[in-house]
């Protein structure tokens, strides 16, 4: 998938965030598997270009939900009251997952409506 869209920086972490687009062709019989590195979620080290991880969120995408939207940076205490450096990225597919930004480890995925019916 392309990647176009919100990026974000963090320079502590010297990474970029950026999210890939849906997969090609369109025809998704033509495209077996999970297509990976469309609809992911990159950590891309800014200095070397290296990836340093990425997270796929809509594997095999059949509806172009196109992962791009905003990548959201902050810090918050989990619950044992340890800061974590996260990144908050709503999707088209109807889920907002937080990533660890440091090493892209899901820290949750939650639907924005108990309505959405992503499958």
């Amino acid at each position: 998938g392309t990647n176009w869209g919100w990026y974000a920086y963090d320079p502590d972490e010297n990474l970029i965030y950026y999210g890939s687009g849906n997969p090609s062709p369109w025809n998704e019989t033509m495209r077996p598997g999970d297509n990976k590195w469309t609809m992911t979620i990159m950590g891309r080290d800014a200095d070397t270009g290296e990836l340093r991880f990425g997270y796929q969120k809509t594997p095999h995408d059949e509806w172009d939900y196109a992962g791009v939207n905003v990548m959201m940076l902050s810090q918050q205490k989990d619950k044992s009251g340890k800061m974590r450096k996260l990144l908050t990225h709503p999707d088209r597919n109807g889920i907002i997952y937080t990533l660890d930004r440091t090493n892209g480890d899901l820290v949750s995925a939650n639907k924005i409506d108990d309505t959405v019916n992503v499958w």
